[in-house]
């Protein structure tokens, strides 16, 4: 279980890109000439197309800290079992 918090740990932390919106560094540079309803509409439509983008992401990560969690739950037992093994000196059914 050791081994499986490791391995998942590392799938859920390493570096995944996100979609993210694009209207702060380019808002003036790209709408400066538009009309403000045009550009509420690029905005909002920006922003949903970058939701639907990352639900897929956000999900696998929570299924990894849920694998990440049992595992470690896992561990808890084992070495709690471990420990009172050891101080019994026997092995329990």
């Amino acid at each position: 279980t050791f081994a499986g918090v490791g391995i998942v740990s590392f799938v859920h932390l390493r570096p995944r890109t996100f979609r993210q919106s694009s209207q702060a560094g380019h808002l003036w540079s790209k709408h400066w000439d538009q009309e403000v309803q045009d550009v509420q509409h690029a905005l909002v439509d920006d922003i949903a197309n970058g939701y639907n983008e990352n639900v897929p992401i956000l999900k696998e990560k929570a299924i990894t800290l849920w694998i990440a969690l049992a595992l470690c739950s896992l561990e808890v037992i084992f070495v709690g079992w471990a420990l009172i093994v050891v101080v019994r000196g026997q092995v329990l059914p």
